[in-house]
């Protein structure tokens, strides 16, 4: 099934005007820690959509963690330390700290509460709801 992208309405960044670079510090350099160096940050249109898009997206894809099961594609930290869609290889109850699952995935393994809320990849949901958003909020568009 295509998926369809959705797009955020985004202005250049009112502290490094569109450089992504702003005062040095020798942890980080020259980063803009308003835009983290992107250049660019959300309108209030665009912080506005986002965070319906957001609540949507957590209402009707997310779980607790308990009930994902192998093969389940979730939101979580890959490898390379970003976030992203990521396969569950297992989940399981750790020995040593009940309330805690031990996660594996194809992005890095790890200790979770069960508790935790995850978003499950559901692309004819995530859509609906795309489309529904840039319907209703003036601050995001369907890109394809």
């Amino acid at each position: 099934m295509p998926v369809v992208k959705i797009a955020f309405e985004t202005e250049n960044c009112s502290r490094c005007d569109g450089t992504g670079r702003y005062s040095y510090n020798p942890m980080h350099g020259r980063m803009c820690f308003k835009c983290k160096g992107a250049k660019r940050t959300l309108t209030q249109r665009g912080q506005a959509a986002r965070k319906a898009y957001d609540d949507a997206v957590d209402m009707y894809c997310g779980v607790l963690l308990w009930e994902v099961v192998p093969g389940d594609v979730i939101w979580h930290t890959k490898a390379n330390g970003r976030k992203g869609w990521v396969t569950v290889r297992s989940v399981r109850k750790d020995a040593h700290e009940p309330e805690h699952a031990a996660l594996t995935t194809d992005g890095q393994g790890g200790l979770i509460p069960f508790e935790t809320r995850v978003r499950l990849w559901r692309p004819e949901v995530l859509n609906e709801i795309r489309k529904d958003i840039a319907r209703l909020h003036e601050g995001a568009t369907i890109t394809e």
